[in-house]
């Protein structure tokens, strides 16, 4: 049974997660605990210093790892996504951890051939001078990776680097995709829409790998006014008005993001991301919203009320993705709250 210990918040919190997660029975338990305390860092220890905590914004409360729950007509699919080492303060240092944990998640989870992959995009975002480290008020790198079989990400933010992240996802997009100029198109007909967020890689094996570019609004449009007509689908449209009733969201409240594969560097997929938080559905309710969401794509039903009603669970962000073969999914991320 766990107990919490309230002088080490966030130790409960990360061990609450997993063992819920454990409770599903949809992997090995042991294997589950030992991928969540290596992308966390995760120790024994107070992981409070001085009161304060040193996370990225993985979510609104600064908790430093979320369940993603993924329900597609494949089936339901669960990553686990972490801030790594939140109890140091050093930039440099958090930096390295999260590339030494990175490459430690692709050892265990069997992930093949996208070490180097990694390594490019870790040095052209934020190894380098354009965007000096010290710019960062918060860990640069975020981490996933499947619970079950191969499948890793890692997420860099580019929102401290201004005008130098947008020179450097360039930068980037050209030297990892087979064919950049999709890519780079898209990025430059975004700009008067909204700001640049984050970018990520993601992949099972060296033939499976995704490059993604995430930004917020900063104006209001409609779906139809955006550049890729992707996100002017009827589905978005539907999981918009379902998942946001009555709610009406801020640009802080919504981001966009597309992927690209990287063996051709054509557009794989978009997806609109919605924060949980923001929406602030009660926890009797989150449950009735999303599984609305995944009946609309025909979608197997997550387990969210298996986490709300546990009390101390609460969603951090909604979202609904789409391929260009009109492959669609419901994501659900799950965080504990600082109770747990």
């Amino acid at each position: 049974m766990l107990t919490t210990n309230p002088m080490n918040t966030f130790n409960s919190a990360i061990e609450s997660l997993l063992v819920a997660c454990a409770e599903l029975n949809c992997t090995d338990p042991d294997y589950l605990f030992e991928l969540g305390r290596l992308l966390t860092a995760y120790t024994q220890t107070d992981l409070s210093v001085q009161g304060k905590s040193y996370s990225a914004a993985l979510n609104e409360q600064g908790i430093p790892i979320e369940l993603a729950m993924t329900s597609s007509q494949a089936g339901i699919k669960y990553r686990l996504v972490t801030d790594p080492m939140v109890d140091e303060s050093s930039i440099d240092k958090r930096l390295e951890k999260a590339k030494q944990q990175l490459h430690q998640a692709l050892l265990l989870t069997k992930t093949a051939g996208l070490d180097q992959l990694f390594d490019e995009m870790f040095t052209t975002m934020v190894q380098n001078d354009n965007i000096p480290l010290a710019q960062f008020t918060s860990g640069p790198v975020c981490l996933a990776a499947n619970i079950a079989g191969p499948g890793v990400a890692a997420y860099i933010d580019a929102r401290s680097g201004g005008r130098h992240s947008l020179q450097q996802t360039r930068l980037w997009l050209e030297s990892c995709l087979a064919e950049p100029a999709a890519a780079l198109g898209l990025l430059e007909q975004m700009q008067p829409f909204g700001t640049l967020e984050a970018v990520s890689l993601e992949g099972t094996n060296a033939d499976r790998v995704l490059a993604k570019i995430y930004w917020r609004p900063s104006t209001q449009f409609c779906l139809a006014d955006l550049p890729e007509p992707l996100f002017d689908d009827p589905l978005f449209h539907q999981f918009l008005h379902l998942s946001m009733t009555d709610k009406v969201l801020s640009g802080c409240g919504i981001m966009f993001s597309v992927g690209f594969r990287l063996d051709n560097g054509k557009l794989f997929d978009a997806r609109i991301n919605l924060c949980g938080h923001c929406l602030a559905y009660s926890a009797s309710r989150w449950p009735a919203i999303v599984n609305q969401c995944t009946d609309l794509i025909g979608a197997e039903v997550l387990p969210l009320e298996h986490f709300m009603a546990k009390g101390h669970f609460d969603v951090s962000f909604l979202t609904m993705g789409l391929t260009v073969n009109h492959e669609s999914r419901i994501n659900c991320y799950v965080r504990p709250t600082f109770s747990a």
